[in-house]
């Protein structure tokens, strides 16, 4: 689909060259980011201004600290200066289902350590942790141990159904 695309938009007669990197699209969805949150912080807002009907009301909203940051495995925040269309999950069942306006920054205590803004989530506990999804293109490999903290820890772990069909090809 993609080369028919190509020849279509960009005949060969043309004088565009096309290079492609496939490496993001295989390794995207070989990793995912699971950080703990480390500390919260409830902030109330009065609402006021433009619309009359809410002016007065309080919206509450959290900001999340965790144990991992733009200077770890969520380095594509500021290399990449991505808006993580990351699908953050909480792992495990919520107490209370209700989701809040919400931000996750890292742990450096840097400014620029904010992981994701403006997200929707259950209101979190430490100790709580989060799926960040779609994390395996250049995530850890340009993760440094910025302000002091260490790098982060990696697991690895696969699906039953793939050990045992990795268990296969290694024993003939």
């Amino acid at each position: 689909m993609a080369n028919e695309a190509l020849d279509e938009y960009f005949p060969a007669s043309g004088q565009v060259r096309i290079i492609g990197e496939p490496g993001r699209y295989m390794a995207e969805a070989a990793f995912t980011a699971t950080p703990c949150v480390i500390a919260k912080r409830q902030i109330s807002t009065t609402l006021g201004g433009d619309d009359r009907e809410k002016e007065g009301e309080s919206r509450t909203s959290f900001a999340y600290y965790v144990n991992d940051g733009v200077f770890g495995s969520f380095s594509c925040v500021l290399v990449d200066k991505a808006h993580p269309g990351i699908k953050a999950r909480l792992v495990g069942t919520p107490v209370d289902p209700t989701e809040y306006p919400s931000v996750v920054y890292g742990h450096t205590m840097d400014g620029l350590d904010r992981i994701i803004n403006d997200v929707m989530l259950p209101e979190l506990q430490i100790g709580d942790v989060i799926n960040f999804i779609n994390m395996g293109a250049y995530s850890t490999t340009v993760s440094t141990s910025f302000n002091g903290m260490p790098r982060p820890l990696m697991f690895y772990h696969c699906c039953d159904s793939s050990w045992n069909q990795l268990s296969l090809e290694t024993t003939d």
